[in-house]
């Protein structure tokens, strides 16, 4: 009996998702995959070749189990190579870590930094389900230097954690993390990182600045969402942090989800950019 009702929540659940938006269509879908969900075992997809467990009480998970793949992952596979020390700083559930660590191969190496406390679980479940070898998962924020943070935590879909206390949609809990400096942290674990990917809903300038410094050498490209209804936030502007990285050798440019992007220079100076790539001037090492 609950296997068969689980099994028409998701029918349910699929059919409300391919439905023209009406207003309550969401609520429903998010019915309906919560109560799945308690019906049974943990939710396991597959996407893009990866076994992926999700909470469909979260709304990232939610959008995996409904459009089963991930295209920004497009553009961090084109920029890691076989053999690269790649680290995902908001690792969330693991996809982008798993797809950084198909790319760099057996040789290579992928620490996954994630510091909510549930995303963290999925990601250390996800890691095992697939890379258990290439990947180290690490629970912390990410800032300018080691201490302790407190990361507000979405209740409606933990893509939106931050450390800063935005309204969102299903209110927020707070959970107090350490918070560690990549520069830091990669000196403890002996890593000098090639390929470094940046997504922390607006706290990606304070990342960057507790990663790049005289020593060790800067990684050869960053992924650094750059949104300024984010940045904001944090007191600065997009614009602001990718002419910092212009001044400390990189070039940039820019990348919408899974679309081509350009390694020629680019301006930053809109209003709303997605991703940054930083691709360190062979001239300024």
């Amino acid at each position: 009996m609950r296997g068969a009702a689980r099994r028409a929540l998701f029918a349910i659940a699929r059919s409300l998702h391919h439905l023209p938006y009406f207003r309550g269509r969401n609520r429903l879908f998010t019915i309906a995959l919560r109560l799945a969900q308690r019906l049974g075992p943990p939710v396991i997809v597959e996407v893009d070749g990866f076994s992926l467990q999700l909470d469909l009480r979260d709304g990232l998970c939610r959008g995996v189990w409904a459009q089963g793949t991930f295209p920004q992952g497009q553009t961090l596979q084109g920029l890691c190579e076989p053999g690269d020390v790649v680290v995902d700083v908001g690792a969330n559930i693991g996809y982008m870590a798993l797809i950084a660590a198909r790319a760099v191969g057996p040789n290579g190496r992928v620490v996954a930094i994630e510091p909510a406390q549930r995303s963290f679980a999925l990601l250390e479940t996800n890691v095992a389900r697939n890379f258990p070898d290439r990947i180290v998962a690490v629970r912390a924020a990410c800032d300018e230097a080691d201490g302790t943070a407190t990361l507000f935590v979405s209740e409606y879909s933990e893509e939106h954690n931050s450390l800063r206390p935005e309204p969102v949609l299903g209110g927020i809990h707070e959970e107090v993390v350490p918070a560690r400096s990549l520069r830091s942290l990669c000196g403890e674990l002996q890593i000098h990182p090639d390929v470094v990917k940046i997504d922390v809903e607006g706290a990606e300038w304070p990342v960057l600045k507790g990663l790049l410094g005289d020593d060790p050498p800067p990684p050869r490209t960053l992924l650094v969402e750059a949104y300024e209804p984010n940045t904001r936030g944090f007191g600065y502007l997009p614009s602001s942090m990718c002419g910092w990285l212009r001044g400390r050798g990189y070039r940039i440019s820019l990348s919408r989800d899974s679309e081509e992007f350009s390694y020629s220079d680019a301006r930053a100076d809109g209003p709303l950019l997605h991703d940054v790539v930083a691709l360190l001037d062979e001239r300024a090492t």
